[in-house]
């Protein structure tokens, strides 16, 4: 499923947002606890850098790449 962040719109967590991603916390990534998005945990969406899922860029979630959560 990585694949997914494999592709060209990785660009985004190459960015220092990654910081995020950097953390501990991305082990919610490799194992099942990806209920992280669920959890409170998820306050890192709800900080400032959460102005990226507010932009149009938020298409990517959208569109049927999408699909990589739904895997």
């Amino acid at each position: 499923m990585n694949a997914c962040w494999d592709t060209r719109v990785n660009a985004y967590w190459d960015t220092r947002v990654n910081i995020c991603w950097d953390t501990r916390v991305n082990a919610c990534w490799g194992t099942r606890v990806n209920a992280y998005w669920d959890t409170r945990v998820n306050a890192c969406w709800d900080t400032r850098v959460n102005a990226y899922w507010d932009t149009r860029v938020n298409a990517y979630w959208d569109t049927r790449v999408n699909a990589c959560w739904d895997t």
